[in-house]
């Protein structure tokens, strides 16, 4: 068993089957692992990071990936240099590929680093979701004596799907029951509809489509829509081709006299629907087209016999009514055993953390927080 790294992203398509095989057997399962959503990330984001994929091989198998970059940061006045997974603020979920063997490939992984193979000074690991994968990097971590900390970033609501959609409906609060109703059947009075298009579809018609739709909607206003800026139009555009050529696309639209008033984009992968954005155009907004839009795209994942939906993002009201679970998402860095990144992680783990039980500072935090 040994380590190969993969630093050109033109030899990364030779990975695609065993990269997509060990993204299919992670848990939970995301398209966000696929080797799709890697090269279209690394298309619109990468903004002179080094590519840094760690491939971990049996002879000519791979075993394991860790699809890394490198870059340098300043944070907290220093400049350092960071290995991190290719994610930002559009990833859903990250993590390292571990299939077979997984325990001996999480240790050549980690060796890389603790060996210094490469210069570092953080290990940053975002989007993984809390859980037995987690647990095991964290117990190998204690075992090399690499110093790290573990931060909860975000709960994201996820629905496991059992059942028909009528009984799933008839259990949640009848207060929310009846409001979500009401506003359907006010939107179908009053011509709107709703289309799914999934599969291999032809995406680009349908991204512009549902571009039409960010432009007039808040994330419009304020410059987070998916074609806000170059680089985000760039990474829809490129993913949703590549989603749509695997047949893992999903898009729905809610229309009324022929004009999109909101759109949802969501991927059905490994038997479940990833929510990853949705808009709706304000100056509609009495038809409650977001809404509206949800309940037939959840109505929509239990009629395909899906068995699961992931909601975007954290915690909210308009999710929880619908989600069955939490996921915690976490934040795990390492730091190298070099001077400062030691010191980094001791203010920033075991004093912070004593410096919480003083009542005087929990006191302070909540006044400053209100």
């Amino acid at each position: 068993m040994h380590v190969e790294v993969v630093r050109n992203p033109s030899e990364l398509a030779a990975l695609g089957e065993a990269w997509n095989d060990l993204a299919a057997r992670a848990t939970p399962a995301s398209p966000a692992l696929t080797l799709e959503w890697f090269l279209a990330w690394w298309e619109a984001f990468a903004d002179g990071a080094e590519l840094y994929v760690l491939s971990v091989r049996d002879g000519g198998r791979v075993l394991a990936l860790a699809p890394l970059m490198l870059a340098t940061r300043r944070e907290w006045g220093f400049r350092w240099r960071v290995a991190s997974l290719a994610t930002n603020a559009h990833s859903p979920q990250a993590g390292l590929l571990l299939g077979e063997r997984a325990g001996e490939c999480l240790d050549e992984i980690l060796r890389h680093f603790a060996g210094n193979v490469v210069p570092w000074d953080l290990l940053r690991l975002d989007h993984l979701v809390k859980g037995p994968e987690l647990d095991r990097i964290v117990d190998r971590l204690r075992t090399l004596g690499l110093s790290h900390l573990v931060e909860v970033r975000r709960t994201a609501p996820a629905l496991d799907i059992s059942g028909g959609w009528e009984e799933f409906l008839g259990g949640r609060g009848r207060s929310f029951r009846d409001s979500i109703k009401r506003k359907v059947k006010k939107a179908s009075k009053a011509g709107a509809t709703v289309s799914v298009h999934a599969g291999r579809v032809d995406a680009d018609p349908l991204v512009e489509r549902a571009f039409a739709v960010a432009s007039r909607s808040w994330s419009g206003r304020h410059g987070t829509a998916i074609n806000s800026t170059r680089d985000l139009a760039t990474f829809y555009r490129g993913l949703a081709a590549r989603m749509a050529r695997k047949g893992w696309l999903s898009l729905a639209f809610f229309e009324r006299d022929g004009r999109d008033l909101a759109f949802e984009l969501n991927l059905d992968y490994a038997g479940a629907r990833h929510a990853l954005k949705m808009a709706f155009d304000e100056a509609h907004g009495e038809l409650s087209p977001g809404q509206v839009l949800r309940f037939h795209v959840l109505k929509d994942a239990f009629e395909r016999g899906l068995g699961g939906f992931y909601f975007l993002g954290d915690r909210e009201e308009h999710k929880d009514h619908w989600a069955s679970r939490w996921d915690d998402h976490c934040r795990l860095t390492v730091y190298s055993h070099r001077f400062l990144p030691g010191a980094r992680h001791l203010v920033r783990g075991p004093l912070w953390e004593r410096a919480r039980r003083i009542p005087y500072l929990r006191r302070l935090k909540r006044l400053l927080m209100g």
